[in-house]
C-alpha cells in the first residue's frame, strides 16, 4: 500500500483569493488541500511562516465547522495555523502580523 495523494479534493470557493492574496503579498505559497493534513497551505516569506485553513465565510457556521483533522492541526501547529474566511480577512492578518514587523 503506498502513500494516496486525493486530487480531486474539493477546495472552499474562496481558496484561491485567499491564497491569492499571501502571493500577492510576496509570500511563496505551497497549497496541500488535497493531503487531508489538517489545513489548506502553507505560506512562508523572510522566516515567517503561516499555515492556513480557507473556510467559505459565505456558508453558515455549521457548514464551517473545523473537523478532527484540522481540530489536531490546529494544536499541532498553534501560533502558525490560522483559519481565513475571507482575502479581505488574510490581508488584515498580513498587515497586522508581518508587514508591521518587517518595518
Amino acid at each position: 500500500m503506498g502513500f494516496y495523494h486525493n486530487t480531486h479534493a474539493k477546495k472552499d470557493a474562496n481558496h484561491n483569493q485567499v491564497q491569492g492574496m499571501f502571493s500577492a503579498f510576496g509570500f511563496r505559497t505551497l497549497d496541500v488541500s488535497s493531503m487531508k493534513c489538517g489545513f489548506d497551505f502553507i505560506a512562508w516569506k523572510k522566516g515567517r511562516v503561516f499555515i492556513v485553513e480557507v473556510k467559505d465565510g459565505s456558508k453558515p457556521p455549521s457548514a464551517t465547522k473545523l473537523t478532527d483533522k484540522e481540530i489536531e492541526a490546529e494544536k499541532k501547529y498553534s501560533g502558525e495555523y490560522y483559519v481565513i474566511f475571507s482575502s479581505e480577512q488574510a490581508k488584515r492578518l498580513i498587515e497586522r502580523k508581518y508587514e508591521k514587523e518587517s518595518i
